[in-house]
């Protein structure tokens, strides 16, 4: 299914808790795309996918900016359903969602991502287990999510060793809802 067009305003879609806009693809593009060495095959991870809006539109956008001398490839990572039920990604394509079999498996695809996203995580232990485990290859983490939310997961992103300070980016300088924030933490040097 084609994703609903976005704006330059930040809105909400039915079945995805964060505000997005055109304007949040930008600020993604930029926050994932510095530091990349031409030619180099780029994984962002994006944990709690849900229906895959805002990845489909991301990788929508990264791999069709022809300035990028990279290759990016964005997954999605969900929680399993049962065989019955209707799966929740709707946006993605299948090839670029995989599952878990639940909030305290760690996706195997983790051992080779660049990027880490975390849209409205419900979990600061599932957030916390996946930057313990992370592998040498990443280069920055994204959490995207309501400012009330910050002062519990922000303590997850706290003494990462290799990694800088947090960068906070709130509402419409991102590109999301004046009650949302972007933060950021890349590897240093």
């Amino acid at each position: 299914m084609d994703p609903p067009k976005l704006s330059d305003t930040p809105n909400r879609h039915p079945g995805y808790c964060l505000s997005i806009s055109t304007k949040l693809i930008h600020t993604l593009t930029d926050i994932l795309t510095t530091n990349v060495s031409d030619g180099q095959d780029n994984l962002v991870l994006s944990v709690g996918s849900g229906n895959g809006l805002l990845e489909a539109h991301l990788l929508n956008h990264l791999t069709s900016v022809p300035a990028l001398h990279s290759r990016f490839t964005v997954q999605g990572v969900e929680v399993r359903t049962s065989p019955t039920a209707t799966p929740v990604n709707k946006y993605l394509p299948e090839q670029n969602c995989t599952t878990v079999r639940g909030t305290w498996e760690l996706c195997t695809l983790l051992s080779t991502a660049d990027s880490l996203l975390f849209v409205y995580p419900r979990d600061p232990g599932l957030v916390r287990r996946y930057l313990e485990s992370r592998p040498a290859s990443l280069r920055v983490v994204v959490w995207l999510g309501p400012r009330a939310d910050w002062d519990v997961f922000g303590e997850c992103f706290k003494g990462l060793d290799g990694f800088g300070n947090v960068d906070v980016v709130e509402g419409d300088d991102a590109g999301v809802a004046g009650f949302e924030m972007v933060a950021v933490v890349r590897r240093l040097g």
